[in-house]
């Protein structure tokens, strides 16, 4: 018999409607259940294109053994962190503090009003090297519960306080001067910069778009060449290798080596959104034709795969398909000479894209990717050879996507399509994102204003947080700059509004991630810094700047400066997670 998940609109959840765990969607009905029977929350937080969460299901949630001893000893609790980003960040931030590292899938343990006493993330059914096993850890935390429960809770107090309290004290410390949160921010990247191979850090790599806009930013505002550098051979690399599906465009979540051969396979929305934003970036500073190029394929694989038929774009494309991870993408030379012909052209298309007789990747398979771009004389051969993998590709299985329609992720796409358009002079970018500013305004936000954080399947549900409003209001505006329609001012400005009273205290100087009237937590969240987007207080701070240049009211300006004045304070020791507010800061350095 199917759980309660059978009745949920989220792709995610849906995949554990099957489970024999009793799970309960985030609703109050699991926190009374908990109480009465006097059982702790077992709570596990995912995503539906997540390889890892797909690992743990398979290995824990779908084994009969695991499943009657949380159904006997827990309420259990399924949770899509895309929908309710806010459940999310709040325990991701318990379990970096408690065991120095994040990830997905989530697993909290809490009291049965949602205090966490545990944290971590996956767990196989049986312990390995270095990794304890789920079966022994929930027998564990059920004798503890039965036989220790004073400790336990206030092991939850303990935690659940010093959460709150590093949000208030976050925002106490002292200013530091611009200039040198701009140098320390641009010294701190030289110093992770992989001159190699591009991108920061090493594997796992990530394409880090709000470091390559700062990046870029800088360089426009100082001169700044290596700064360019940095960006150009970053963006050249990425578009190379195995992150970029070659095939068929768009990026994939991360590269799991150095060299940005290997792909974790997923595609997020957000992900091509933002760097749709970056190449553009690149290629006005540095006009080379693959930057703009990446930009329009990376559009091409968005209206192709994620748009849906009402106008409004879909979450993700997941890594797996067919159970196994990648296996869309992967390729043997056989199929390569099936597809080409096994004469030499095939031969120099496989050489040139490293398709090896056993295989580049695992099993004998292949990734596609290269070393450099392809020469000009060759590349009107070379992609109607791509083109034909993309027509037999077709046929095979396709990855799952996640239908959910996010507004914060819609808003960074309407930004993108219509940066797309000015640059490209491709209408349908603009017309794209159009059509789906239009849903959102029509499915997405409510009589007075607030916004839905999401839909999926007709279902609008959720209270959007900050970054819903942030992002909508920015592709809003692009839109009003390029339409000269006033509706779209008028209603970035209205949703702005709510946002200044929703989600700014006062008393503390700072933003809060979900709306004050939203009070299903004891922990309080701050925004996210920046991590695969930019963080939401400076997007929303960049609205307001932009509500300025282009009403000319001054409250809007006023407003900003002030909000960023507060949201400078206390960055200068993790200054590389507030990059874009730092660009944020320089433009109104520049009014």
């Amino acid at each position: 018999m199917p759980n309660r998940l059978i009745d949920e609109k989220s792709p995610y959840l849906r995949q554990h409607a099957q489970n024999p765990v009793d799970w309960y969607p985030w609703c109050s009905e699991a926190f009374r259940t908990a109480h009465a029977l006097d059982r702790p929350l077992f709570i596990s937080i995912g995503y539906s294109s997540c390889h890892w969460c797909h690992v743990m299901e398979r290995e824990c949630f779908e084994d009969e053994e695991v499943a009657s001893y949380l159904n006997q000893n827990f309420v259990s609790i399924k949770v899509d962190r895309e929908e309710l980003p806010q459940v999310d960040h709040a325990y991701m931030s318990v379990c970096q503090a408690l065991t120095g590292q994040g990830g997905w899938p989530l697993t909290i343990f809490a009291t049965p009003n949602k205090e966490p006493f545990f944290a971590g993330t996956y767990f196989p059914k049986h312990a390995v090297p270095g990794r304890p096993g789920f079966l022994d850890l929930i027998k564990e935390i059920a004798l503890k519960w039965k036989s220790d429960r004073q400790r336990v809770l206030e092991a939850a107090r303990k935690i659940t306080q010093a959460i709150n309290k590093g949000v208030e004290e976050k925002r106490g410390g002292h200013e530091v001067a611009l200039n040198d949160l701009i140098r320390s921010a641009r010294d701190s990247l030289v110093a992770l910069f992989d001159p190699t191979n591009g991108g920061f850090g090493r594997a796992p790599k990530f394409p880090s778009a709000p470091f390559l806009v700062f990046l870029a930013d800088l360089n426009r505002a100082t001169g700044d060449d290596t700064a360019l550098k940095m960006l150009t051979f970053t963006l050249k690399k990425m578009r190379l290798g195995g992150i970029y599906d070659q095939v068929g465009g768009g990026f994939h979540r991360y590269a799991v080596d150095e060299r940005w051969r290997v792909p974790h396979f997923e595609k997020m929305l957000y992900d091509q959104a933002t760097l749709i934003m970056a190449y553009l970036k690149g290629y006005m500073l540095s006009p080379i034709p693959l930057f703009k190029e990446t930009a329009i394929e990376t559009g091409e694989y968005i209206l192709d795969q994620l748009k849906s038929p009402e106008g409004g774009f879909y979450s993700a494309q997941d890594a797996d398909s067919e159970g196994i991870e990648g296996k869309f993408y992967l390729w043997t030379l056989h199929e390569i000479k099936a597809c080409l012909g096994d004469d030499e052209e095939a031969m120099e298309f496989s050489r040139l894209f490293h398709i090896e007789e056993g295989g580049n990747y695992e099993g004998g398979q292949n990734i596609l990717f290269l070393d450099a771009p392809i020469p000009e004389g060759r590349a009107g051969k070379i992609k109607e050879s791509l083109s034909r993998l993309k027509a037999f590709r077709a046929k095979r299985p396709h990855p799952p996507i996640d239908k959910k329609i996010i507004t914060s992720w819609n808003g960074l796409l309407i930004d993108a399509f219509v940066r797309l358009y000015s640059v490209t002079g491709i209408k349908k970018y603009l017309e794209a994102a159009k059509r789906a500013a239009n849903f959102i305004r029509e499915r997405h936000m409510r009589d007075d204003g607030r916004l839905f954080r999401r839909s999926c399947e007709g279902e609008p549900k959720y209270e959007g947080v900050l970054d819903d409003y942030a992002n909508l209001a920015l592709g809003l505006i692009s839109l009003f700059k390029v339409t000269k329609d006033p509706s779209y001012l008028e209603l970035a400005s209205t949703i702005s509004e709510i946002a200044l009273h929703g989600f700014w205290d006062e008393r503390l100087g700072t933003f809060y991630y979900s709306p004050k009237w939203d009070a299903s937590l004891p922990l309080m969240v701050e925004p996210p810094s920046d991590s695969a987007t930019p963080s939401p207080v400076s997007l929303f701070i960049r609205a307001l700047l932009e509500l300025y240049k282009h009403s000319g009211k001054g409250e809007w300006k006023g407003r900003g400066k002030e909000l960023l004045h507060h949201s400078l304070k206390g960055i200068e020791k993790m200054v590389l997670g507030y990059t874009d507010l730092l660009r944020v800061a320089m433009e109104f350095e520049a009014l």
